[in-house]
């Protein structure tokens, strides 16, 4: 196989590893193979974490956002009722 043929197939590896479906009709053979692999699947279970733990910290800014307006309006609905009863 020349070196583009082998890039296309560890590429479609290692995206089938990580996306966990794993077809079977690629496997590793050799030790060598092995190791590699095993790291791939390390590498990819961290990065899968990495960025699921960013977009766990976007939803919750987004969500302290909104707390905040939230606060916003009951404060503005308060100075809205005490308007109401001094001027009457």
């Amino acid at each position: 196989m020349s070196i583009y043929e082998i890039t296309i197939v560890l590429t479609y590896y290692m995206i089938t590893t990580l996306s966990t479906i794993g077809f079977g009709d690629f496997y590793p053979r050799t030790s060598k193979e092995r190791i590699f692999i095993s790291i791939t699947i390390l590498f990819g279970v961290a990065i899968f974490a990495i960025i699921k733990k960013i977009f766990s910290n976007i939803l919750l800014q987004f969500e302290s956002l909104n707390n905040d307006f939230d606060e916003g309006e009951r404060l503005s609905y308060f100075h809205t009722l005490l308007r109401r009863y001094n001027c009457d």
